[in-house]
């Protein structure tokens, strides 16, 4: 067998059939089956639920503000000694920037490594971001972090991040309009989808909001069983 390189990855991941978003399919196998499938190919891995949990995980949604957030996040962490894991996209230069330890994105020969460890036991890249959370999930329990920052890749309560049953903490930034074809038209549609991130038992924060996803950001955790930590001063702004 040929060595396995960075590029060759790479090819996998660009060549990776992908139904269009706004597709009538899409919509559908997204929301009724999109987490299935990533427990399914977390087990394929070798990967159980239980290990997802034990990764400390500050887990992070809204539309905007996320990145910076979980930057904020990480350096406070490795400022206090522990060893970090975080996953984040999109990237800006290279792919490997979606996943870092201690701060750092992956080199292209550790990307690699990972990359086929994981996609020679699934042989298939279904959706490009559920197989990068598949990775990022395994680089972090290879690289025996002490915490995880994680992002949700598109709306919460669907997405494949969501297997995510006790984090240590979840945080919804700015809820702004946002993949409107797939989440809704308003504020408080979007909001309804970036809030189902929250657990029970575990604490849930946000920011100031817009009167019409702050309406939502308070329901939708009471429904799930969350009390929501709203900023201490918390002026609603204008949509």
């Amino acid at each position: 067998m040929k060595d396995e390189t960075y590029m060759d990855a790479i090819k996998l991941l660009q060549d990776a059939s992908a139904t269009p978003e706004n597709s009538v399919e899409f919509l559908e196998l997204y929301r009724a089956a999109n987490i299935k499938m990533f427990k399914d190919n977390l087990k394929t891995v070798d990967i159980s639920i239980d290990e997802i949990d034990a990764l400390n995980i500050i887990y992070i949604s809204g539309t905007k503000g996320k990145g910076s957030v979980s930057a904020f996040c990480e350096r406070i962490l490795r400022a206090n000694g522990l060893k970090t894991g975080m996953f984040s996209s999109p990237h800006l230069m290279e792919i490997c920037e979606r996943i870092r330890i201690n701060g750092l994105p992956l080199s292209c020969e550790d990307f690699s490594k990972y990359f086929f460890d994981v996609y020679n036991k699934l042989n298939d890249i279904q959706n490009r971001f559920s197989f990068l959370t598949v990775m990022a999930c395994h680089v972090f329990m290879q690289e025996k972090v002490d915490a995880v920052i994680m992002e949700e890749g598109a709306g919460g309560t669907y997405d494949c991040t969501n297997v995510i049953r006790f984090p240590t903490v979840t945080g919804i930034n700015l809820i702004d309009f946002d993949h409107m074809e797939m989440f809704g038209d308003t504020l408080g549609k979007i909001a309804w989808h970036k809030a189902g991130i929250c657990k029970p038992g575990r604490p849930a924060f946000t920011v100031t909001q817009s009167k019409e996803a702050v309406d939502v950001i308070l329901a939708r955790p009471k429904e799930l069983h969350v009390i929501i930590q709203l900023p201490i001063t918390f002026p609603t702004i204008d949509n």
